[in-house]
Parts: structure tokens; C-alpha cells; sequence
């Protein structure tokens, strides 16, 4: 009767704090952020009018792509995102409340999965129910929430996608939990193109993890790998057709890479400088090359190319510039941009994620034989969402689907830390008595 009623009080807890999660979020809005309802001419809204309207997935936004005069098939925006507000566009019309209502609903889901991974990974219990209070209160993630932007589905889907491989680790055996983890997996990567790479990481270690006949360990790997590929394709397929091209990830890999590295091009540009227009820039270079209605493939080559060459001019400058993205991605410093900061918000993700990663450090290496046999998709995610995206450009809302996993190791954490300070207190009273 105990047991049963401390469950019942656990669960209390829990639908308390996922609730707690949404009503967060719809107080800040209603008294403290506005709802984005003014920024509607970027892709994140033509997409999904245009798919609506029956004219296909196209559109035209002289911020990236400045050679387009109308609209034209693009693969500049993820499919995931458009195709979820493209639902809720065509169900209700085209209103910012009703996107905040659904991502705020997706925020909760993200809750709901993240106390079901740490359940199942970490010990005691009420680390779960500590993510999800965490969660309902980490002020990065409620602050995209009114906006048109693709963290909140792709951090739920990030969350199903680690709850479901962690489901699968559970029976090893079972090809049918491998499967849906490798559509989960899809999911996540037609929301959030990145994440595709990861498969590199994410192969290797499902081969290691299971403890059978490397025929059996191949099939395994390849269940995964074959779903996540099936769920891919047609998204890689209509880029072929439309581009002729192989386009897995998106058409602003060029243009990332050109427009966050062009400023190793000026003395001093990291620390102090104004950072120079993009395209002004890349006009400069290579205006010989461009032309009125050139495809967005077209462009994208332009703008890889010339900032591969950037870097092989001044690699130095380069790996100066990607390590110093770390300090943006964690903690929202930007050097050559800090005047230009809300110095009140800097400060508190400082204070709040400094925190957070000093308890986590503990239960990412002292206790890491504890966890890792079931954990490790995790850690694995946590360090490749930083990873990736030092080559290129990070900002602080990138991590976000990753933050709910850096919780659990500070919760963690916090909790190896008392319990060594209990046992420390222990062995000094036996030692003095």
C-alpha cells in the first residue's frame, strides 16, 4: 500500500511539472514576451502559405538567397517545421497564438519523454521529476516558444529519438524497438538537417552495443540505418529532382559557412570588430559569377567556395574563431558582438548553465562506467550538437533540444556529489569513534 502510494504521489509530481511547463510558458507570453506575429516574410511562414495554397514548396528570401526575384523551389528550410505549421495553417489559419499553443503542447511532450529517459537511465527517481521542473522554467527554450522556429519540434523529436533508442538498448534482441528508434531518428533530421551527421557516431556504437556474432550486430546497425534512410528519401529525392543535385541536409550549408567565417578576413574582427554585410562581401568576390535567378544550388556553391577559400587563407584564424563558439553555444558570449548583448540575459545563462555543467561534470566522468552501457546515446548527442556546429556558426538556441540531457548529469551529479559527502561523513565519524 506504501509503494503504491508513493507512486501515485511520483506521478502527481509529474503531471504537476509538465503542466507547471506549460503554464510557465503562457504566463510569460501573456505578461512578459510578445508573440513574434510581426516577422512573417521569412521561410518559416512563406513555406508553409505556399505548400497551403497548392504551389508547392517554394519560396524566395533575398536574405539568403539575394539572386531570386520570385518565388522558386527551395530547399533552404527543413521539411519537418514547414510541413507541421503547413498543417496547422491549413486546420486553423494562419495565427501566431495557435502556433504558440502548439509549441507550448510540444515543450510538455519534450518534458514528458525527457523524465522517461532519465527514469529509465538514472537513479534515484526524482532526478527525472528535477529535469522536468528544469525544464518548465530554462528561460532559452520558453523564449522561442512564441516564435516561428523549428527548436520546439526538433527538441521533441530529439527527446522521442533518445527515449526510443534507450527503449530498444532495453531488449537488444528486438529488431522491431531498433526500427522505430531509426524512424524517430528520421524524424528528427528532416526537422534539424545537422543531426544527420551523427550517424557517423551513432553506427559505430550501435555495433558495439550489442554483445553478439558481428552478423547479428550488422543487421542490427543496418535495421537502424535502413528505417532512418527510408524516412530520409523522399526529402532527398525531390531535392534530385528539383536541383539535380544530392541534397540530404538543406541549401544553406554554403551560405553558413561563407557568411560566419568571412570576418577572419578582418584584423581583430573576433574580439572588437562590426562583423561586414555577407553579401556585400561575397558580391565582391565573386560578382563575376552571379546572375539575376540563379538556382539556390547554384549560389550555395559560390558561397562554399569562397569560404573554403577564406579559411585555407587564414586557418589559424579560423580554429581561433570555431573554439571560440563554444562560449556562444553554452553561454550566449559573443566577444566581437558583447556591446550589442541584453547583458541582464547573458548574465543569467551564465549563472544558470555554468551551474548546470559544473554538477554535470562529475556524472560525465567519475560515474561514467555506472550509466554508460545504457546512456551513452546521451552523451552522444549532448557533445555532437556541440560539436557540429563550431565549424560553422552556433547560437545558444541551437542546443536547445540537447539542454533537457544536461539536466539529467547535473541532477546527476548533484546527487553523487551529497552522496559522497554523506560517505565521507560516515567513514570520519567510524575513523573518530
Amino acid at each position: 500500500m506504501t509503494a503504491l502510494a508513493q507512486r501515485f504521489t511520483h506521478r502527481q509530481y509529474l503531471i504537476f511539472l509538465i503542466a507547471l511547463i506549460g503554464v510557465v510558458r503562457i504566463l510569460t507570453f501573456a505578461f512578459v514576451l510578445p508573440l513574434d506575429n510581426e516577422n512573417l516574410d521569412n521561410l518559416w511562414v512563406a513555406l508553409p502559405e505556399s505548400v497551403v495554397a497548392g504551389e508547392g514548396y517554394q519560396g524566395c528570401d533575398p536574405n539568403y538567397f539575394f539572386t531570386c526575384t520570385e518565388p522558386q523551389p527551395t530547399a533552404a528550410r527543413e521539411p519537418g517545421n514547414v510541413l507541421f505549421y503547413a498543417l496547422l495553417f491549413k486546420v486553423f489559419g494562419q495565427e501566431i497564438g495557435v502556433i504558440f499553443i502548439a509549441q507550448v503542447l510540444l515543450d510538455m511532450l519534450t518534458g514528458w519523454f525527457a523524465y522517461q529517459i532519465a527514469r529509465r537511465i538514472f537513479q534515484p527517481k526524482w532526478i527525472g521529476l528535477a529535469v522536468v521542473a528544469v525544464w518548465a522554467v530554462y528561460l532559452p527554450a520558453i523564449s522561442v516558444t512564441g516564435q516561428y522556429y523549428w527548436s520546439p519540434l526538433a527538441t521533441m523529436f530529439m527527446g522521442l529519438f533518445v527515449l526510443s533508442l534507450v527503449w530498444a538498448l532495453e531488449r537488444r534482441d528486438s529488431y522491431r524497438r531498433i526500427l522505430l528508434s531509426g524512424v524517430a531518428f528520421g524524424l528528427l533530421c528532416l526537422t534539424r538537417t545537422p543531426n544527420e551527421f551523427s550517424i557517423m557516431l551513432l553506427i559505430p556504437a550501435l555495433l558495439l552495443a550489442r554483445r553478439s556474432g558481428w552478423t547479428q550486430r550488422l543487421l542490427y546497425a543496418g535495421a537502424f540505418t535502413a528505417a532512418f534512410v527510408v524516412m530520409l528519401s523522399p526529402w532527398v529525392i525531390r531535392n534530385y529532382i528539383e536541383f539535380k543535385a544530392f541534397i540530404p541536409t538543406t541549401t544553406l550549408n554554403g551560405y553558413n559557412i561563407f557568411r560566419h567565417t568571412q570576418v577572419i578576413e578582418e584584423p581583430d574582427t573576433l574580439w572588437y570588430g562590426n562583423v561586414p554585410d555577407s553579401i556585400i562581401k561575397l558580391q565582391e568576390r565573386a560578382g563575376d559569377r552571379l546572375y539575376v535567378g540563379m538556382s539556390e544550388v547554384e549560389l550555395n556553391n559560390i558561397f562554399m567556395d569562397e569560404g573554403l577559400k577564406i579559411i585555407a587563407k587564414y586557418p589559424d584564424r579560423y580554429l581561433q574563431l570555431s573554439l571560440s563558439r563554444v562560449a556562444d553555444g553554452w553561454f550566449n558570449i559573443r566577444p566581437a558582438q558583447f556591446y550589442e548583448q541584453n547583458i541582464l540575459a547573458t548574465a543569467f545563462t551564465i549563472i544558470v548553465n555554468g551551474v548546470l555543467w559544473l554538477f554535470a561534470i562529475p556524472a560525465l566522468f567519475i560515474t561514467l562506467e555506472r550509466w554508460l552501457e545504457r546512456g551513452w546515446p546521451l552523451l552522444l548527442m549532448l557533445l555532437f550538437s556541440t560539436v557540429i556546429y563550431l565549424p560553422v556558426s552556433i547560437q545558444m538556441h541551437y542546443l536547445i533540444p540537447v539542454a533537457p540531457f544536461l539536466f539529467m548529469f547535473a541532477a546527476y551529479g548533484w546527487h553523487v556529489i551529497r552522496q559522497s559527502r554523506h560517505l565521507w561523513s560516515q567513514s570520519t565519524a567510524v575513523s573518530t569513534s
